[in-house]
């Protein structure tokens, strides 16, 4: 009970720190980011965009200013891939084994520093563990095994009335069907509609 004013500060503070300039992102672009950089065929430790997708999402819900929760031993996690404060990052200035800060360069929108770090880690622990994935335990509890949040039917998103044609042809389709003009201002709301499923 001593520790009860402490615990409530702490809370505060993480939420206070987790309102920063951030990003929630959704599965499209996350599945559109993990595709061009983590899994692209040149990587090293080629992995799955499905496990990186339901990673995050158990993680930190897909947001990148998410800070975890004040682990058994004292150290907090850091952004869209909850990294550790313990091993990868510094709190006040760039250091550990990623060389960054954790509640600046973590917590932000730009992935790009946070991409490197996982990277590393992921290269890590595949030599360690055989599995790079096995850094995080919410894979291991959430993602590993579980057929409906590693399959791409799950994390699916579909594209729809995206398609663009010439105005040429859109005019010629339309005096066929006895239109006299185009009306963009109806058509531009269905333009980019993505479905989450």
């Amino acid at each position: 009970m001593k520790n009860y004013p402490h615990i409530v500060i702490i809370s505060l503070t993480l939420l206070w720190r987790s309102n920063g300039y951030g990003k929630v992102f959704n599965a499209c672009e996350l599945k559109t980011l993990f595709t061009k950089s983590l899994v692209n065929q040149t990587s090293k430790y080629r992995s799955s965009v499905n496990d990186w997708l339901c990673l995050t999402y158990w993680e930190s819900q897909f947001n990148s200013s998410a800070i975890g929760r004040l682990n058994k031993d004292g150290s907090l996690d850091y952004g869209l891939f909850q990294l550790s404060n313990k091993y990868w990052c510094h709190e006040k200035r760039r250091g550990k084994a990623c060389n960054v800060q954790c509640n600046k360069d973590f917590t932000d929108g730009d992935l790009e520093d946070d991409m490197k770090c996982v990277e590393r880690i992921y290269g890590e622990h595949s030599r360690l563990s055989g599995n790079g994935f096995n850094a995080w335990v919410a894979w291991k509890a959430r993602c590993r095994g579980h057929k409906k949040h590693s399959t791409s039917k799950f994390w699916r998103c579909k594209e729809r009335n995206t398609h663009f044609v010439k105005k040429q042809d859109a005019e010629k389709e339309m005096e066929d069907m006895g239109l006299k003009e185009l009306d963009l201002q109806d058509t531009i709301g269905t333009l980019n509609q993505r479905d989450y499923i």
